[in-house]
C-alpha cells in the first residue's frame, strides 16, 4: 500500500460520515487501474445520496399546513406557499429518482459478484464474508461478517470474543459505525460486605450503578461505534 492510499483511507476512517474522502480515494482508485473497486464506491455513495427519506407532500408538512391555512377549514385556504412550491417541485422528479435508485441497486448487485477479487484482499482477514444486506449472510457465520455502506464495511456482526480479538485492526482499516453482536458478554454483580455494591462486564475496567443497560455498558467500554446487542437482553 502507498503513503497516498494510506493517507486517504486514513482520512476515511477518521471521519466516516464525510464523503469528500470516499469519492477521493475512488478518483485515486480509478486512476491506479482498480476501477471495479472505484466505481462501487461511486455507486454506493449516490445510492446513499439518493435514498435519504422522502420529504413530506405539502398537505402533511406542518409549515405548508400553517401557511395555507391548510390546518383551518377548507374555506380559508390562502394558496400555496414558497415551500408548498418546493414540495412539489421534489415530488415531481420522483419517479426519475425512483429510476435512478433501481439502476443504481443493479449496477452495485453487478459488482458486488466479484467483490472476492477486488475488495477481501485488501481488508483484515478476520472479516470472512461481505455483504449487502445483513439478510443475505451465508452460513456458516465464521469470524467477523461485514455489511457494506457507501463503498466499504460500516457494519459488523460476530460473536462478543471475536469483536473484542479483531476490534483494533478493524475500525483501523474500514468506517465501521455499527456492531452486531451475536453471543451475549456476561454482566456480573460486584460485591461488598455480601451487598451489591455495583456491575461489571466481561472483560471491562469500569464499575456501573444499577440502571446501566448491556448496550450503554458495552459503548462506554468499547466506544466508537454503535452496538445492537441479542434481543434477550
Amino acid at each position: 500500500m502507498t503513503i497516498e492510499e494510506t493517507a486517504l483511507l486514513a482520512a476515511i476512517t477518521a471521519e466516516p460520515a464525510e464523503d469528500v474522502h470516499r469519492l477521493a480515494y475512488a478518483d485515486w482508485l480509478d486512476e491506479n487501474g482498480r476501477s471495479a473497486r472505484a466505481e462501487f464506491i461511486l455507486v454506493q455513495c449516490e445510492r446513499a445520496v439518493l435514498e435519504r427519506p422522502v420529504r413530506l407532500f405539502s398537505w402533511h408538512d406542518p409549515e405548508c399546513r400553517r401557511n395555507s391555512g391548510r390546518h383551518r377549514r377548507l374555506f380559508e385556504w390562502r394558496g400555496d406557499c414558497q415551500r408548498c412550491a418546493e414540495l412539489r417541485a421534489y415530488h415531481s422528479g420522483l419517479e426519475q429518482l425512483k429510476t435512478r435508485i433501481k439502476a443504481l441497486r443493479e449496477r452495485e448487485r453487478a459488482l458486488y459478484q466479484t467483490v472476492a477479487v477486488w475488495l477481501l484482499p485488501t481488508i483484515p482477514a478476520a472479516i470472512t464474508q461481505v455483504v449487502l444486506d445483513w439478510g443475505e449472510i451465508r452460513p456458516p457465520r465464521v469470524g467477523l461478517i461485514g455489511c457494506l455502506r457507501r463503498g466499504f464495511v460500516d457494519g459488523i456482526t460476530c460473536t462478543f470474543d471475536d469483536w473484542l480479538a479483531h476490534r483494533c485492526a478493524v475500525v483501523a482499516a474500514q468506517p465501521v459505525t455499527r456492531v452486531k453482536l451475536i453471543t451475549r458478554p456476561e454482566i456480573i454483580p460486584v460485591r461488598q460486605d455480601g451487598d451489591i455494591v455495583g456491575w461489571s462486564i466481561e472483560r471491562g475496567r469500569h464499575l456501573y450503578p444499577a440502571g446501566w443497560s448491556p448496550v450503554a455498558m458495552v459503548e462506554k467500554e468499547w466506544p466508537g461505534v454503535s452496538y445492537e446487542l441479542p434481543s434477550s437482553f
